[in-house]
């Protein structure tokens, strides 16, 4: 190689090694040093094997030989492999045989880039879309079980599947509260002396889960002082997850997983409290049997559930759909910028073979780069991933519970989340057409709102006959007259007759056949009487329907409409601010970072930290701090700056991305402070940052 040749391997911003025919190190540039944390000494007689996972040899191996036996000449592998700091990372090897005049292998180069974090959402997604499923299927079975053991036991194995347990079990709470009375168990082929069918006495890590009504768990149980709590003969546990059935804050019984291989996480906990919630559920539903009174309100939660049972399939779809577009668009997007490396191995060939040639591979990359096809997916990718982000914003509306407290509410937002929730129904039945205006919040529950909307939307479509789509229409409008906001929804549909026109509101009344409750139109009218709204129809049969729900506007609207001259003024200018970012996640902090980088930014892993941090500086303009984390959550930080630093509390607000307890929401209520639900949108997330911070600095001078 000539000094030229020299100079582009040891500064080409990729990572470029040289291996022998035996695999060890002979040459590695500055970028592969870096990105393995190696210096060239520590590389020197080593050889690859050295350093990578066992479970690729064979495929390495198997790549090696089709290089010797000239059956191939280039290969691209995905391997994982030891970092300097023993850590393991995913790396693209993009290996290439050279040989000498005589035609016989030389030594191999190989293009290495790490692909940790592109492996590392590709598994998220793929986990995420996995979860989702699997809680829809969790529904379903909810929904449509009629044995509530067997339904318990479904979800339990569900449940154990995804968070990777060995064994577990689900009981019910004993009438005196001291004792869990075991449903059933699975022992994950344990051998144990101790009768799986025995009660178990509430204590230690069982009676902290009750006492907080959230989920633990101990990774190090063995360990711990609550080991020898395990009768004589149980067989010794390495790991424990408690999950509580809890029903509007009652506890009904403990679902308990043990022995996962490489220990729980905290989304462990939080898919076995979703699945908890499910499993409370179907207890519940089987208890208020018994009682006629309960049993009412067993059956409008029934309602609520039908619905998104009801939609699953649709909602899969529409997950479905901007998943394919997006994968695709990612997938295309890594094949051209392979072709590129391609070209420039090409590149580096002619210039090293000076055939002259090296143009041809140039004007490769250069067309690939100015292909307009490439903005156009990386565009597709980004609207799937925000058609993405509002349905499963749309599903978190609908995940509240029953004790959601009131809060100031847009019902424009809410609306939307109820139309993404009911779109595949709707784009099949008629064309929905919006005729929105600008109206004040309302004081409401969004998911108990929600639910109204929703049952609305879902009664215009069924009253329209499917295949006249063109013929058929759903309106939506809002308007706000004499201090009440108006939302109003009509169809073309059936109608209803005069005769039956005074019972649409009954419970249990209905004119579609024995698929329905008969619930849509009561659950709606008790929505809005206890919002002390109204709610009217009007319909003729056989051309259409229309309903006008009528809730007064929150009191502090007025001032807030007021305020929001000044708000705009305060939209219109931008002031730097010095913003302290708290979540267990590094890919969420990551992202703020990026988002806010016209900031100053600084940042904490956990609850502990941030406390740490604001105890030797809190001069902040604003703390953006996840609401669940392990050990010291959002609200410990909230409560800890309280106590000590006051004159910051106003200047917190949380992120989360849903599913909260009840000690949780009761929090909120109180305090009422500012709340970003994740996922987020990133311009919306900065303009509401900057428009904070401005108004922060503005009243400061004031």
């Amino acid at each position: 190689m000539t000094a030229i040749d020299d100079e582009i391997f040891l500064f080409s911003p990729v990572g470029i090694v040289v291996n022998s025919l035996e695999g060890n190190f002979c040459k590695a540039n500055y970028a592969y040093l870096e990105m393995m944390g190696y210096s060239t000494d520590r590389l020197a007689g080593k050889n690859f094997k050295d350093f990578t996972h066992p479970e690729v040899d064979k495929k390495a191996d198997e790549l090696f030989e089709q290089f010797i036996s000239r059956t191939k000449t280039n290969g691209k592998i995905s391997i994982r492999t030891k970092t300097a700091t023993d850590q393991w990372i995913w790396i693209s090897v993009n290996a290439r045989i050279i040989r000498n005049e005589n035609g016989a292998p030389a030594f191999f180069i190989a293009f290495v880039e790490d692909i940790s974090q592109q492996k590392y959402e590709e598994e998220k997604q793929a986990r995420l879309l996995e979860e989702i499923n699997a809680l829809l299927e969790a529904t379903r079975i909810a929904l449509q079980a009629d044995d509530f053991i067997d339904a318990a036991h479904s979800l339990f194995e569900h449940c154990r599947i995804l968070v990777g347990a060995g064994s577990g079990y689900v009981a019910l709470l004993s009438k005196d509260k001291n004792q869990d009375e075991i449903l059933f168990s699975e022992d994950g082929g344990l051998e144990c002396s101790i009768p799986m069918n025995a009660h178990m006495s509430v204590g230690g890590f069982v009676a902290d889960a009750y006492k907080t009504g959230r989920p633990v768990y101990q990774n190090e149980f063995n360990l711990s002082e609550h080991a020898s709590m395990l009768p004589e003969g149980h067989i010794s546990l390495q790991n424990i997850l408690f999950a509580p059935l809890m029903e509007k804050g009652e506890s009904l019984g403990m679902m308990g997983f043990a022995q996962k291989r490489k220990g729980f996480s905290v989304r462990d906990a939080q898919i076995a409290g979703a699945f908890a919630d499910l499993v409370a559920i179907v207890v519940k539903r089987s208890q208020l049997q018994c009682e006629h009174q309960k049993m009412q309100i067993a059956i409008i939660q029934s309602d609520r559930l039908s619905s998104m049972g009801r939609l699953a399939a649709g909602i899969c779809h529409e997950l479905n759909n901007p998943l394919s577009y997006v994968g695709y668009s990612i997938e295309s997007l890594k094949d051209d910028f392979a072709e590129m490396t391609k070209a420039a191995i090409d590149l580096e060939k002619a210039e090293n073979q000076n055939t002259g040639t090296g143009w041809q591979a140039v004007n490769r990359i250069k067309e690939m780069l100015i292909d307009d096809d490439i903005q156009k997916r990386l565009s597709l990718a980004t609207e799937g991933l925000c058609r993405i982000r509002e349905i499963a914003s749309a599903l978190g509306a609908f995940s509240l519970s029953e004790k959601e407290a009131k809060r100031s509410v847009s019902i424009d937002s809410v609306i939307e989340a109820a139309i993404n929730m009911a779109m595949y129904e709707i784009k099949y039945r008629a064309k929905l057409t919006r005729e929105f205006t600008a109206v004040s919040p309302v004081m409401a529950s969004p998911g108990r709102l929600a639910q109204g909307f929703l049952n609305l939307l879902m009664n215009a479509v069924e009253s329209i006959e499917p295949g006249k789509v063109m013929d058929s229409e759903i309106k939506l409008k809002t308007w706000q007259q004499n201090g009440h906001v108006f939302f109003e929804i009509s169809d073309t549909g059936r109608g209803i007759s005069k005769d039956r026109i005074d019972n649409a509101f009954e419970p249990f009344y209905t004119s579609k056949g024995n698929t329905a409750t008969g619930l849509g139109l009561p659950i709606c009218k008790q929505i809005v009487s206890e919002l002390n709204g109204e709610i009217r129809l009007e319909s003729i049969e056989g051309r259409g329907t229309t309903v006008t729900m009528q809730i007064p506007i929150h009191e502090k609207s007025i001032t807030d409409y007021v305020k929001s001259q000044l708000d705009t003024c305060i939209s219109n200018r931008f002031v730097q601010g010095r913003i302290l970012l708290v979540d267990d996640e590094d890919g969420i902090r990551l992202a703020l970072h990026r988002i806010l980088r016209k900031h100053k930014t600084e940042d904490a892993a956990s609850g502990k930290d941030a406390i740490e941090l604001l105890q030797k500086d809190h001069n902040f303009d604003m703390i953006l701090c996840d609401l669940v984390m392990p050990q010291t959550t959002g609200i410990d930080v909230h409560k800890w700056i309280l106590a000590n630093v006051p004159e910051l509390a106003d200047d917190m607000v949380f992120m989360t991305g849903g599913v909260f307890t009840d000690d949780a929401k009761q929090y909120l209520a109180t305090y009422d402070p500012p709340v970003i639900s994740k996922p987020f949108d990133h311009r919306t997330l900065a303009q509401f940052v900057n428009d904070r911070v401005a108004e922060r600095h503005l009243t400061k001078t004031n």
